[in-house]
Parts: C-alpha cells; structure tokens; sequence
C-alpha cells in the first residue's frame, strides 16, 4: 500500500505541474500580453513565456514604450517573473531631443506661468529639474518627456512647490 500510495502521489503530482494553476496557460499569458501592448501602439518586442516566466526581447522608440513593455506582463495573473531585454535606440542628438521634450512640456494644457522646468539631456537620458505646482503634474511631464523618440530614460528631479494664499 506504501508504494501504491507513493505512486500516486508522483503520478498527481505531475498532472498539477502540468495543469497552470491559474487557468492561463503560457499561449493565453503571451497572447494576453501582445494585445496589451498592440493596445498601446507598442512594437518591435517579441514575447517569449514558459511556465508563467516572461522574457521580453525587442527594440522600441521610447522610455515610455520599454517601460509599458516591461511593465504590462507583471500585471497578468500567473505571471512569475518577467525578464525584460529591451533597448532604446538613439535616434537623434541630444540638442534634438531636448528641443522636443521641451516643446512637449510647453504644450502641455496645464503647464502654467508658476511651473519651471528644465530639461538637460546625455546620451538619450533626460534629467527634468525645476519647480511645478502639483505632484500630479510632474508625474505627467515626466510621462510625457518619456514618450518623445530617443529618450532612453528620465530622471524627474521635479520639486513641488505649493501656492500661497495671497496667490
């Protein structure tokens, strides 16, 4: 009877490996996270997934585009872990991409006459400092720098500043 019971419990054992234990199988997880980022106009990745283990490889134009990429299969349930092989390309000087982040941000409906911001930029990297009026609003403007083609990452050093009464 040992034995027996021995045998059985590697004989249910491996029908649970195989079964996923959410209902998702690696088919449905890949499928699910390809429509998440064709649902963001995000392409150029292709998405590897075994056993609930994410591997995404790829190259896309933007922070913001790597950063969804990365992101949005950490959300799918019976995901284990992601491993993210992404690359931002340079696809324009320093001076350019600064010029573009920068007419963003002004264009931006709620940048207002209290909000100052610079924007530096090495290698692809933007480093945003100044001062803005809600903690909101400097999430945003680092949203938006990220989105610009080129920009490899954004370091957002923005300071809020709370108006004053007599304002």
């Amino acid at each position: 009877l040992g034995a027996l019971a021995i045998g059985l419990m590697s004989s249910s054992a491996t029908v649970w490996a195989d079964q996923p234990q959410n209902g998702l199988t690696d088919k449905a997880i890949r499928a699910e996270i390809e429509q998440r980022l064709a649902d963001r106009n995000i392409s150029g990745v292709t998405i590897t997934v075994t056993q609930g283990v994410v591997v995404v490889d790829g190259t896309v134009m933007s922070a913001w585009a790597k950063n969804q990429a990365c992101e949005e299969p950490r959300k799918i349930f019976g995901v284990t872990s992601v491993t993210c092989n992404i690359s931002v390309p340079r696809r324009a000087r320093d001076s350019v991409i600064a010029f573009e982040v920068e007419s963003w941000i002004l264009d931006y409906a709620f940048y207002t006459i209290y909000d100052s911001v610079d924007v530096a930029v090495k290698d692809g990297r933007v480093t945003l400092t100044g001062v803005v009026m809600a903690d909101a609003r400097a999430r945003t403007i680092a949203d938006i720098a990220s989105r610009v083609t080129g920009v490899v990452e954004v370091n957002n050093l923005l300071r809020t500043i709370v108006a004053s009464p007599k304002d």
